[in-house]
């Protein structure tokens, strides 16, 4: 986009003008790293999760087929159950951390990322113009 600079008349107000879109320009690119980042740790968590989510189907299923053999009340019983109940409280927080972590929060991730490039893009942009319209000074 091209804007009128026509209101800028000295360089010390083009001076101030660039000062103040550096900044904003530092600030845009600081959340931008951010972003990019988390996105980056976000893809390594969910593919941990999902290797944690079949183990614990796995262990589950072991469970589920081992508890029916053993009699009720006997403290292997007891143990394997107590032991069944973690695993599925366990899966539950995994499952819950995986929606944290899914493809949702990677799209939203991923539309932020966007936004700040297209906002850094922008900023450079208006950067290099008050640079220009500094030498017409």
């Amino acid at each position: 986009m091209v804007y009128d600079f026509s209101v800028i008349t000295t360089t010390d107000e083009c001076d101030e003008l660039e000062a103040q879109l550096q900044t904003e320009l530092d600030a845009v690119n600081y959340r931008l790293q951010g972003r990019i980042l988390r996105r980056e740790k976000n893809s390594d968590k969910a593919v941990n999760l999902k290797v944690d989510e079949q183990s614990l189907l796995n262990e589950q299923q072991m469970l589920d087929n081992f508890l029916p053999t053993l009699q009720a009340g006997t403290p292997q019983h007891e143990e394997m159950s107590d032991r069944k109940t973690t695993v599925d409280y366990r899966l539950f927080k995994v499952r819950d951390q995986m929606e944290r972590f899914g493809p949702v929060a990677q799209l939203m991730l991923d539309s932020n990322i966007d936004q700040l490039s297209r906002s850094q893009t922008s900023l450079q942009d208006m950067i290099a113009q008050v640079q220009a319209h500094r030498l017409t000074l």
